[in-house]
């Protein structure tokens, strides 16, 4: 299935902001889980064998993200998808690798993630995750751990703070640039409507006021002079006329004549 029409099918019923909201969240578990995967292919190489099995554990509980989303559940897939990330880091920053590693740059990722994923409605969710991702961050880059478990070589080291760095431009790209893509689309829909409501404030006339209307032939009286009704509506309003005779005023006229049947008429 595309992912089009995977989008679509849990988008059903619900309004734009919950699509927004959808299209966010599976793109970004998307991203997340093609960077897992490629980090399992670069511990597979280098024989961490402990690593390609969290990491994989990682995926695993990303491709729960969508479940979530089917369900309705939109707060529980952006708490499960930042947790997931959290624990992968950690686990991996504090328990298998030195701080050489540099994995422990992407907690600084966390504080986009929250303003992306909750904005600033939920500060409590946010000042709990933004302080322990910091404070791990912190305590990492300034303690020489020694409980590691996989030790790395300098090429190893060299090798992993590279692609750390660049995996955390690539996700920080990521963010601003979709959010510079939102921000052009919804810019794009509000130019849109604006334009939309100008063409029909042009072309809408309306009638109000009081009107002078004579009481006998209902002609009205506009700058002084006296015009016909059909003719002020005509030219003051988009409607038009089409002549005819009410029963009344058909009998009035033709009631005399033996064809003349009033009940067809009114019927």
């Amino acid at each position: 299935m595309k992912f089009n029409e995977t989008l679509n099918l849990l988008m059903d019923d619900k309004n734009y902001i919950e699509k927004r909201q959808l299209t966010l969240l599976l793109l970004l578990t998307i991203t997340l889980i093609s960077i897992t995967l490629v980090y399992m292919i670069f511990y597979y190489y280098f024989s961490f064998i402990i690593a390609v099995y969290i990491n994989a554990l990682a995926a695993l509980s990303y491709l729960f993200v969508p479940v979530y989303l089917y369900k309705g559940k939109i707060t529980s897939a952006k708490l499960h998808l930042i947790i997931t990330f959290y624990l992968n880091i950690f686990v991996l920053s504090f328990l298998l690798f030195s701080k050489e590693a540099n994995l422990h740059y992407y907690l600084l990722a966390v504080p986009m993630f929250l303003m992306f994923l909750f904005g600033f409605k939920n500060r409590y969710i946010n000042n709990i995750f933004l302080v322990t991702a910091l404070f791990s961050f912190i305590y990492l880059e300034l303690h020489d751990l020694r409980i590691f478990i996989l030790p790395l070589s300098p090429m190893q080291t060299q090798y992993f703070s590279t692609t750390s760095l660049f995996g955390l431009s690539s996700v920080i790209f990521f963010i601003v640039w979709y959010t510079d893509k939102l921000n052009k689309k919804e810019e794009e829909k509000l130019n849109k409507t604006i334009l939309e409501l100008k063409k029909a404030h042009a072309e809408v006339k309306t009638l109000k006021g009081l009107l002078p209307i004579c009481a006998k032939c209902k002609n009205i009286k506009n700058d002084g002079s006296w015009k016909r009704l059909e003719a002020y509506i005509t030219e003051n309003s988009d409607a038009t006329f089409s002549h005819g005779l009410c029963p009344d005023c058909a009998e009035e006229i033709y009631g005399q004549q033996p064809w003349f049947n009033k009940n067809e008429l009114e019927s």
